[in-house]
């Protein structure tokens, strides 16, 4: 099985190298990392590339909108991260503490190994 080598995200320095390198399943996760935090329509020459979670944070807090930003997610790793199949994706919306939560369990195809990931995304005031 081939090796995936590329850059750390984020961008630092390693013990013996600049930059520092990261393989298989962390390239796989810092990608997804890089996705899922970018806006739709924020990248110039991608203007389909990311997730529009952020601007979900307003909507109301239904089953619905978990729905919908689960199947934007699913959508946009299926067609900018195949390394990746996404499993299952939890939406957690914790009002008081001004937070939505992604934890996504997904397939990585490289090391064909379950991993999970957990993004948080803050509620601007008045969210």
């Amino acid at each position: 099985m081939a090796t995936i080598l590329g850059f750390s995200f984020p961008f630092r320095k390693g013990a013996t190298k600049l930059p520092e390198q990261a393989t298989d399943d962390d390239v796989i996760k810092q990608s997804l990392i890089q996705l899922l935090g970018t806006v739709r329509g924020e990248r110039q020459m991608r203007p389909d590339y990311g997730v529009d979670i952020i601007s979900k944070i307003f909507e109301a807090n239904t089953p619905g909108l978990a729905d919908l930003i689960r199947y934007d997610v699913t959508t946009a790793v299926a067609k900018y991260e195949p390394r990746a199949v996404i499993q299952q994706i939890n939406v957690v919306r914790d009002e008081d503490a001004g937070l939505i939560s992604l934890e996504i369990q997904y397939v990585s195809m490289v090391t064909r190994t379950l991993q999970q990931l957990v993004l948080t995304f803050p509620v601007p005031l008045g969210g």
